[in-house]
């Protein structure tokens, strides 16, 4: 539905200062929602009292928000029948931050600062912040039995790590050594109060001898996947692999991080990152999870779960239209 903007009488929420990438974050959740994103002057009353404003107008026309907040609640108090579910995943939108080749980066009201412990052994350590206090983050949510997921993969996608940071002396330290020279992007995923946080950083290492090859982590399993004949920008999609092994059938009774699988989309790019789950354990020998596609171009899926409490991974890309 089109709207027109100028309507006498419309109330909106002065925005005050925000970030682009909590901009982007806003704009996104509102395009998810099926609600129309617009830039426009803000005004009161039909008198404009603003050079600029940017928000979400409600599929109706008649609500528009400047802060991501204010639109949140207004989701969640007025329009619980309408989505249902993607109220939830709206409240729970990460808070997103790039740091890049930096070492630290603001993302909310916290400061994440990456760093290597003084120790002999290869490890990666992070540290959170309050900004307004200096105070340091160590107590996290809990969420699919780690309090951080770290997610590691090479410039070209065919190295994959998926693993945990675990709390200790006010700061998040985890075992990690590259397996070769070549450029690296990892991403964190933690949970404070409730509100998830995404940060990213690039390491640059020697003469980028990038791995030439996935490495098998199905160990003798085969996973099936029947790819959509075209997957759209935006549309939901339920993405099905099937489990088998060498007799043709193998079901899944051992849940992988409080889940039946995790799925983990990263574009070519490197620029958008998902991490998504198939929460209904059936015990069956299919894995299948509700996702959304972000970005046009090519994307790697991998699907872990487990088995034979053996961690087990399957690789596929997809093309984005």
């Amino acid at each position: 539905m089109k709207y027109f903007f100028l309507v006498i009488g419309l109330v909106v929420i002065i925005s005050g200062c925000i970030t682009p990438e909590e901009k982007n974050n806003f704009e996104d959740l509102c395009r998810k929602d099926g609600n129309q994103w617009m830039d426009m002057k803000e005004m009161v009353n039909g008198n404009f009292i603003s050079e600029s404003c940017f928000g979400c107008m409600s599929e109706d026309g008649m609500n528009h928000f400047c802060k991501m907040e204010d639109y949140a609640e207004y989701m969640k108090d007025h329009m619980k029948q309408d989505f249902g579910m993607m109220n939830h995943m709206m409240v729970h939108e990460p808070i997103k931050a790039h740091a890049g080749t930096n070492n630290e980066v603001e993302v909310g009201m916290y400061k994440v600062e990456r760093f290597e412990p003084p120790t002999d052994l290869p490890r990666i350590g992070f540290k959170i912040t309050q900004m307004e206090s200096g105070n340091p983050i160590s107590s996290l949510d809990i969420v699919h039995e780690k309090i951080m997921h770290l997610i590691v993969v090479s410039k070209n996608l065919n190295y994959f790590e998926h693993i945990h940071p675990e709390e200790g002396s006010g700061s998040f330290v985890v075992s990690h050594l590259y397996p070769s020279s070549s450029e690296y992007k990892m991403w964190i995923d933690f949970t404070i109060d409730g509100q998830q946080y995404l940060v990213d950083f690039q390491d640059k290492l020697g003469d980028y001898k990038i791995p030439s090859s996935v490495e098998d982590k199905l160990y003798g399993l085969i996973v099936g996947f029947e790819k959509p004949k075209e997957i759209k920008l935006g549309k939901t999609y339920e993405l099905q692999f099937k489990v088998s092994d060498s007799q043709g059938q193998s079901k899944i009774t051992e849940k992988f991080l409080a889940a039946t699988a995790h799925l983990i989309d990263i574009d070519e790019t490197l620029e958008v990152f998902a991490h998504n789950h198939d929460e209904n354990f059936d015990r069956d020998d299919t894995i299948s999870f509700q996702h959304i596609f972000t970005k046009k171009g090519n994307h790697r899926l991998w699907v872990q779960f487990l088995k034979d409490q053996k961690e087990r991974i399957a690789v596929f890309d997809v093309l984005v239209v």
